[in-house]
């Protein structure tokens, strides 16, 4: 029976130390989450030509409409269609701009060009008064716009004024005259205007 007690005992002694050789306490900390991009998203939400004809007669035909090129629900392009109109026409495009992005933007380009014309020179008969950013002019220097910053959710409100010209260094306004026009203006995410992409 001693002989029992000494082995129970010895396997008691080897269990204890067994026991304190591996026990211990332990924690684990995790980490685990998502992450998701936002979006850079920058629509037209409003587009008019603005105008007054002589003697308040209507001779011009306007149309001035939004449109959706990619079908993503959001219009990103403003198709401004001036006919019959004459010497000393004038009105002005008024577009709004919004920011339906999640990020800031800035605008990094912007271009207004003669695509085609009959006769050739006839857009120098086709002249810009103004160009109105939130009620600033940036006529003639464009440059000065360059940089500006749309918060989401944040509106421009761009004012364009065209006034069709009598002369043109010593030339009359040719009649049956027409011309093709092509615009653009460029937005990126904030932080990278200027860097480069």
């Amino acid at each position: 029976m001693k002989k029992m007690l000494s082995i129970l005992g010895l396997i008691v002694l080897v269990t204890l130390i067994a026991g304190v050789t591996y026990a211990h306490w332990e924690e684990t900390l995790y980490i685990n989450g998502k992450i998701e991009t936002g979006t850079l998203k920058v629509q037209y939400t409003h587009a008019e030509f603005v105008y007054e004809e002589a003697e308040g007669k209507t001779v011009a035909q306007v149309s001035c409409t939004l449109k959706d090129l990619d079908q993503d629900g959001n219009y990103d392009k403003v198709e401004l269609n001036l006919t019959n109109v004459y010497p000393c026409f004038s009105g002005t495009l008024n577009v709004t701009i919004k920011n339906c992005g999640t990020i800031p933007v800035k605008i990094t380009g912007g271009c207004l060009e003669v695509v085609d014309e009959e006769p050739e020179g006839f857009h120098n008969f086709i002249e810009i008064t103004a160009f109105k950013i939130n009620g600033t002019d940036y006529w003639p220097d464009l440059c000065g716009w360059l940089g500006f910053q749309l918060e989401p959710g944040d509106i421009l409100i761009v004012e364009i004024t065209i006034h069709v010209m009598q002369e043109y260094q010593g030339e009359t306004c040719p009649e049956n005259a027409w011309l093709l026009y092509e615009g653009y203006v460029t937005f990126i995410q904030w932080n990278m205007y200027g860097a480069g992409g």
